[in-house]
């Protein structure tokens, strides 16, 4: 009986962690991330985006992630491992896949 009970909870997980990136690969992750921020957010330069992490879940089935938007370094002339870059904002996408917060710092 507790081997059945892990093996029921250890699937719960994984489809959980499946409908994650389900949603990402339906466009909730970085292009529409990045367009939000460009939207809401008076950045000039070149952004890339990070992988979703999840920040919440959601009641029904799903959860809320966010995408942390980084600048975008051009190496060309310098060691890109001596530059150290932080976060210049993010985007957290709801339930149904639609942006609910755009913070820029």
């Amino acid at each position: 009986m507790k081997k059945l009970t892990f093996t029921a909870i250890l699937l719960a997980i994984l489809s959980f962690s499946l409908n994650t990136n389900m949603v990402v690969a339906q466009g909730n992750g970085s292009g529409k991330a990045i367009a939000a921020f460009h939207q809401s957010c008076n950045y000039q330069g070149a952004v890339s985006a990070t992988e979703p992490s999840v920040v919440g879940a959601c009641f029904v089935s799903g959860f809320i992630t966010r995408v942390n938007i980084i600048p975008k370094i051009n190496c060309q002339q310098i060691d890109c491992s001596l530059i150290r870059i932080g976060a210049v904002g993010y985007v957290e996408f709801g339930c149904d896949g639609d942006v609910i917060n755009v913070v820029c710092y």
